[in-house]
């Protein structure tokens, strides 16, 4: 029997050596003392010190005093005090700046004390690498998007930036002829030097707005005003409704909490859906092209958002298949507008999905946390 126990103790020993040494991860065993008791080949990799001089070796040492402090001593304590604990960050080590994953696990030799703390640093260095490429090539992606909608929309552009600009000539003129009368009417053109600067304004804010959608910038968190939003994106979209006749209602809700969000993202989202709206109308006759947008509370203390046409519609199977990337109900159609959109709704805590109406088209919905409800 005891033959058998020593066998088995070999065998465990022999096995718990191989995983310690040939684990793709750093291992090292730290004592109370923060001084290394074992460290395998990967570890010393990652430190430039060889497992033999690393024992006995205050962390500090490897590490350097700041680190130690900031990030492996307060991990070590929770871990000395019965605790799992770790922690995650960009590093500069022995092969080069990486991105580590480090855990702290208490070693027990019997349920009453902690001996010793299990250090283990996985390299996750590649996989931060691809997921940042992958976002930049998102909002690369996302940036092409609007620059297209965008393109779309150029007679709107064109109309929302005429439009201030013409008011504020005739204004202007308007001045100019109070103050050239006999006597002048100073009172008069006080009021059309305010109105010249107010259109000048107006005309000002639509650049900025479409500047904001043009630019690759990051993207800024603010309390928002869901019904702003969708006057704004209605009225940047006015005139390429209009030369599509379709008629638009907007539907707005009263007193509706705020939600935290990116404004040029939730405005790029607005603007696809109404477009596409606009698009699923084409076909239909002139008179029964209608575009509602609506605001409301919804039953989880958010705000629901709707876009309803009058379109041709979906077939069932393409309601479940229209925010794929690269999937498109249009011949021209990149396939990616619906994608992004729902990604960016999903992105600050909400939903976006379709549903056919009662009768013709389809009504796009999104949902949004409100401000105090968890928005992110």
């Amino acid at each position: 029997m005891a033959c058998e126990d020593i066998t088995e103790r070999k065998r465990a020993e022999y096995l718990t050596t191989q995983v310690f040494e040939c684990s793709p991860d750093g291992i090292a065993i730290v004592g109370p003392d923060y001084r290394y008791r074992r460290a395998n080949q990967v570890y010393e990799r990652k430190s430039g010190i060889p497992p033999e001089k690393l024992v006995g070796m205050h962390m500090a040492e490897s590490l350097g005093r700041q680190r130690f402090e900031r990030d492996a001593k307060p991990n070590l304590e929770r871990c000395f005090a019965g605790q799992e604990a770790g922690y995650s960050a960009w590093i500069d080590t022995a092969d080069g700046r990486g991105y580590a994953v480090v855990t702290f696990s208490p070693l027990r030799p019997d349920s009453e004390r902690v001996d010793a703390a299990l250090v283990i640093s996985r390299d996750l260095t590649e996989h931060m690498l691809a997921a940042e490429a992958l976002r930049e090539a998102h909002a690369e992606l996302a940036h092409v998007t609007r620059v297209t909608m965008l393109g779309e929309i150029s007679a709107s552009i064109a109309h929302e930036i005429n439009q201030p600009l013409a008011a504020v000539v005739m204004n202007g003129n308007a001045c100019r002829r109070w103050l050239a009368a006999d006597p002048p009417n100073l009172d008069e053109a006080r009021e059309a030097v305010q109105r010249v600067v107010d259109d000048g304004t107006r005309a000002g804010e639509v650049v900025r707005r479409i500047r904001s959608l043009l630019q690759r910038q990051v993207p800024e968190r603010s309390a928002l005003d869901v019904n702003d939003i969708i006057r704004d994106t209605l009225a940047l979209t006015r005139s390429e409704l209009a030369r599509h006749d379709v008629s638009v209602r907007a539907e707005l809700a009263d007193n509706l909490p705020s939600v935290v969000g990116d404004r040029v993202g939730l405005e790029q989202v607005l603007v696809n859906l109404i477009l596409n709206g606009m698009d699923a109308m084409k076909g239909v006759a002139e008179s029964s092209r209608a575009l509602t947008v609506r605001s409301r509370v919804d039953g989880h203390a958010g705000v629901t958002i709707e876009v309803q046409d009058s379109g041709v519609g979906l077939a069932p199977e393409q309601i479940g298949r229209i925010f794929e990337p690269f999937v498109s109900t249009k011949p021209d159609g990149l396939g990616m507008g619906l994608a992004i959109s729902r990604s960016i709704v999903e992105a600050h805590g909400g939903r976006l999905w379709a549903t056919p109406n009662d009768g013709v088209g389809v009504t796009m919905r999104f949902t949004l946390p409100a401000e105090d409800g968890g928005g992110q």
